[in-house]
């Protein structure tokens, strides 16, 4: 997951200049930031790497994790770290040492993969050795390679190539069972265990109803509820909000600043500007998704409103922060401390007010629209309404 919204992180620094033709970066250290139209990084000796673009390709080899979005990405030089991959087409040409988790329209595995693989995608193909685990999530899955561990299927249609062997234990979730076919070359019957999309073991509902009549019919009990769970998640949540608003807010700090005095300084028009944004982009997924070229533009602009979506609460959630430490007398934050600590008031507070039934809610929803409405101010702004 921190991998997942490092790829959303590479996407949201580079928003500022998606739109010009030459690629800018900013190198920390070993590690790269780069953003623009098309994207290449081909520098050696570069640790992790965040890069976004509409074409995004990394041809030399990192020593640590990529983090990549983009409409086509290709990954063309070894990582020695994990992947973690967003975009219309993602091809995976050359070694991963880690783990692989990608989401896409059509996604290539061509090279072998050390690591798990956790993927999402219309269209997917293995057609290299998975070392670990994979969890398979699409319309259409091809597998001609042998995946050492246990796999996860989730899958309209799953064809097995002669090469294909899967070592550990199979789970399929399907609305009919036995949709998905196995042949006795690629496992054997007693590694598969199907389940309904319930999880329960052949319920074919959502609810289980099935188990919940064979539970009856056999006499058996109810089972017992389980326990609530600790607050884990929204604790996690938080934490993950604070932290990719502290990053945002130092890595890009006049842009951030900018973004956060349109939200306090203009908070209907960074709402009207919200509203009218985030309905273009969901018109505009509706109307791609009308036509038939349309249908393979249409997961860009899904990407397009999660990116801006996530972007703004975070910005949102920011602002937020730096109120609260106004409102206590504090001053605009100067220092990379006192933008942390900024985001971690404004992620803490912002969660707690949400956790109020309907009226957090509603907050959630209106801190999200101002900020992705502060985001297109910042963003297209200078281009839609440059004078002259």
């Amino acid at each position: 997951m921190k991998g997942f919204y490092g790829a959303l992180l590479a996407l949201c620094v580079a928003g500022q200049v998606c739109a010009d033709e030459a690629a800018q970066q900013l190198a920390v250290g070993q590690d790269i930031y780069m953003g623009g139209r098309s994207i290449v990084m081909d520098a050696e000796g570069r640790d992790d790497v965040f890069l976004a673009g509409e074409r995004v390709d990394l041809r030399d080899p990192i020593t640590g994790s990529a983090h990549l979005a983009g409409r086509w990405v290709e990954i063309e030089g070894a990582v020695a770290g994990d992947v973690y991959a967003m975009g219309q087409r993602v091809t995976v040409a050359d070694p991963v040492a880690g783990d692989v988790s990608a989401a896409a329209q059509r996604l290539r595995v061509n090279a072998e993969v050390g690591g798990d693989l956790r993927a999402m995608a219309s269209e997917m193909s293995i057609a290299a050795p998975i070392g670990g685990n994979a969890m398979l999530t699409g319309e259409i899955v091809e597998i001609d390679a042998e995946i050492a561990g246990d796999v996860v299927f989730h899958a309209s249609t799953v064809r097995f190539g002669p090469d294909a062997r899967i070592g550990g234990a199979i789970r399929i979730y399907e609305e009919v069972a036995n949709t998905v076919t196995i042949p006795d070359s690629v496992a054997s019957p007693d590694q598969i265990e199907r389940r309904g999309l319930s999880g329960n073991p052949l319920a074919p509902d959502l609810f289980g109803q099935t188990a919940k009549d064979q539970r009856a019919a056999a006499g058996l009990p109810k089972p017992a509820p389980e326990p609530e769970p600790l607050p884990t998640g929204f604790l996690s949540g938080v934490l993950v909000v604070a932290i990719l608003g502290a990053l945002l807010a130092v890595i890009w700090p006049h842009g951030v600043a900018e973004m956060r005095r349109s939200v306090l300084g203009t908070p209907g028009r960074a709402l009207a500007t919200g509203f009218v944004t985030v309905s273009a982009v969901i018109g505009s997924t509706i109307l791609l998704a009308m036509t038939l070229f349309g249908l393979f533009v249409a997961p860009v602009s899904i990407l397009a409103l999660i990116v801006l979506w996530v972007l703004g609460y975070i910005v949102g959630t920011y602002a937020a922060g730096v109120w609260v430490l106004g409102w206590f007398g504090g001053g605009e934050p100067m220092t990379n401390g006192e933008r942390a600590m900024a985001a971690g008031i404004g992620a803490l507070g912002v969660g707690l007010l949400s956790l109020i039934p309907v009226v957090g809610w509603l907050l959630l929803l209106v801190l999200s629209t101002m900020g992705a409405g502060a985001v297109a101010l910042r963003i297209l702004r200078p281009r839609l309404f440059a004078d002259g």
